[in-house]
């Protein structure tokens, strides 16, 4: 049989003459594969036994691994060695990660998800209207864009004791979507076996979207106090309605409170990093609300808890504006209050505070354009106020005043001014050129 060159190969390349090639059904598979030319769906026989076992899956003798979409619907498929997946499909049965697993995109539509080794979601997860299990040792990394939760149905995710669910991307909890009287919830230790951590990872972004008239909750199904919820990154609460954390809540990075209630129901909400509660939201810690040294409370909404022992920052406002603490407040030595201050007629930071507040710490001082000379009230609190003496932090140059307190209003005497920054500036200028209260040399005559 003649071989002729090819075009795009020179005439001078040496060609020899070959055999026929004879390319079974199977080996066009696995050569679209190789090649990435398409995605092969490949559906376990919902038996028990070996994800290695290629009798087991419909593209037998090839095993799902690489460009590859696994399928299962039942029964249980184990890893004995690492697999990469374009994709995987689970509306039922289970997949145990013996070893490890990496996917690009999912479709957790029922089933389970266990084992020791690590699983890796890389691209988009979307878990459906039902109900989906998380167990095992192996920490479970969702990396892309991940969905829970559905507009018209009930969709419960469960972590087993002991099982880890990792947030690097990010992560949607959605309930209602306009569809009122509906429920989305992750339960924890559902085996009662030991504790179960949420996760989200400083590069994380955990969104809480619940609708007007529908809830969506985190709660333990066996009690451990190591169930946690820990958030390093970026927690959103979006929507009109109430997201409720039944397990400890530990915050190093942001909590944003954009809309609705969040509920926090564990033992203790301990804030290390920064709370943001914007007007018309709610932020409530039923049990205790500690701030440590590094955390920071804002915004112009209200944060409820009986007992509020507040370490580092309060600002109220957003430049600014006022907060409402529900509740009895400590503010420590190390709490630092920071208020901006305009006109006497406003609008200037106030912080309105319901229950007891025992006063202590610093109070920085901004200087917004219109601050006067007399008297601004900085905050009340309703049940009283026990003074441990809150003195000066950072002011602007030039302000003096004094911190008095009258009844259950903490007010401040502002008594001088700060220097106007453009005064300060000119006369810096001034000097660098060498044209304040120095007069230039003369020249010295030529003999």
């Amino acid at each position: 049989m003649p071989c002729y060159p090819k075009s795009g190969f020179p005439a001078s390349m040496p060609l020899r003459k070959t055999a026929p090639l004879i390319l079974s059904t199977t080996s066009f598979l696995l050569l679209g594969t190789v090649l990435g030319n398409a995605q092969t769906t490949s559906i376990w026989d919902g038996s028990i036994g070996l994800w290695n076992n290629a009798a087991r899956w419909s593209t037998s003798p090839l095993v799902p691994n690489g460009n590859f979409i696994a399928e299962l619907n039942s029964g249980t498929a184990a890893l004995s060695s690492p697999i990469s997946l374009a994709g995987l499909n689970l509306n039922g049965g289970n997949v145990v990660t013996d070893s490890s697993l990496t996917v690009n995109n999912a479709s957790l539509q029922g089933g389970s998800l266990t084992g020791d080794s690590a699983a890796t979601f890389n691209g988009t997860v979307d878990f459906g209207p039902g109900t989906f299990t998380i167990g095992g040792s192996g920490v479970k990394t969702f990396a892309g864009s991940t969905a829970f939760g559905e507009s018209d149905a009930y969709p419960t995710l469960y972590l087993e004791g002991g099982a880890t669910l990792r947030n690097t991307g990010s992560f949607l909890h959605r309930t209602g979507d306009g569809v009122t009287g509906y429920s989305s919830q992750i339960y924890f230790n559902t085996d009662s076996t030991g504790p179960s951590v949420l996760r989200n990872e400083a590069v994380g972004t955990f969104t809480a979207a619940i609708a007007a008239g529908s809830s969506g909750f985190i709660y333990p199904s066996g009690g451990d106090p190591g169930n946690m919820f820990q958030n390093a990154g970026g927690f959103v609460k979006t929507g009109a309605g109430e997201y409720s954390v039944g397990v400890a809540f530990a915050n190093t990075g942001t909590v944003d409170v954009q809309a609705g209630r969040l509920t926090l129901n564990g033992d203790n909400f301990t804030n290390e990093g920064a709370v943001q509660v914007s007007e018309g939201a709610v932020l409530a810690a039923t049990s205790t609300f500690t701030q440590s040294v590094s955390g920071l409370i804002a915004g112009t909404g209200t944060i409820e808890s009986p007992t509020m022992t507040l370490s580092g920052t309060v600002s109220p406002g957003f430049s600014p504006g006022t907060l409402t603490l529900a509740g009895d407040v400590e503010l420590t030595t190390v709490a630092v209050l920071q208020f901006e201050l305009g006109p006497q007629a406003g609008p200037n930071d106030f912080l309105s505070i319901t229950g007891s507040l025992v006063l202590d710490g610093m109070l920085n001082i901004v200087a917004l354009p219109g601050l006067q000379t007399g008297i601004y009230n900085l905050m009340t609190a309703g049940g009283g106020i026990t003074n441990q003496g809150l003195e000066f932090g950072q002011v602007p140059q030039g302000f003096t005043g004094n911190i008095g307190i009258i009844g259950n209003v903490v007010q401040l005497q502002v008594l001088t001014l700060p220097v106007p920054e453009t005064s300060s500036s000119l006369l810096m200028l001034l000097a660098a050129a060498g044209l304040t209260s120095v007069r230039r040399r003369p020249a010295a005559r030529q003999a």
